[in-house]
C-alpha cells in the first residue's frame, strides 16, 4: 500500500523580486538618489534546471551576472534569454560573486554605471554568464519601466530570490 507522505512544509517555492534604484551620476548616495521601481519576477524552467544541477553537483556554473534588455513582452516560465533587440541585451557581472544569503533570501546586486547599458530598459534577469542566449537565465522580470537609461545616471539593480 502506498501512503501519501505529503506535508505542507515540503512545498518548495522560489519567488523573485527586483528593485531598481536610479542615481544622478556614478555616486550612489541619498543626495544623488532620483527614484526607485519594484517588480516581481518569474523563475524560468531552465533556471530551475540549473538549480537542480548545482544542488546535486551535476554541473553548471553558479549565477554570477545580471542583464537588461528592451523587450516589453511579458515574462514566461519558458523564457530562455532576454528578448530585446537592437541594442542587444547587456549582461555584466554581479557586484559581489557569490551573492549574499541571509536566511532563505539570496540578494544579487549589479551596478550599471553611467558608461554602460544606456538604452531603454524593459526587462532584466539573472544569469550564469555574460552572454545572452548562451548563459542560463534563472529569472526574467518583464515588463519593467519602460525608462531610458542615459550616461547621466547610474542604476543599482537588486534582485532577491526567496525560498518560501
Amino acid at each position: 500500500m502506498i501512503q501519501n507522505c505529503y506535508h505542507k512544509d515540503q512545498n518548495f517555492s522560489l519567488k523573485g523580486h527586483a528593485r531598481i534604484d536610479i542615481y544622478k551620476g556614478d555616486v550612489q548616495s541619498p543626495e544623488t538618489f532620483i527614484e526607485s521601481y519594484e517588480y516581481d519576477n518569474v523563475i524560468v524552467t531552465n533556471g530551475k534546471g540549473l538549480l537542480l544541477d548545482r544542488l546535486f553537483g551535476i554541473g553548471g556554473t553558479a549565477i554570477n551576472s545580471m542583464g537588461i534588455g528592451n523587450s516589453a513582452q511579458g515574462a514566461s516560465s519558458s523564457d530562455t534569454q532576454l528578448l530585446g533587440s537592437a541594442p542587444a541585451p547587456f549582461l555584466q557581472a554581479l557586484d559581489t560573486v557569490p551573492p549574499t544569503r541571509a536566511g532563505l533570501v539570496v540578494t544579487c546586486i549589479s551596478t550599471f554605471g553611467t558608461g554602460v547599458a544606456n538604452q531603454t530598459w524593459q526587462e532584466c534577469g539573472l544569469f550564469n554568464g555574460t552572454t545572452n542566449g548562451t548563459s542560463v537565465m534563472l529569472d526574467r522580470i518583464a515588463p519593467i519601466g519602460p525608462f531610458t537609461k542615459t550616461n547621466v545616471v547610474s542604476i543599482v539593480l537588486t534582485i532577491t530570490i526567496t525560498q518560501s
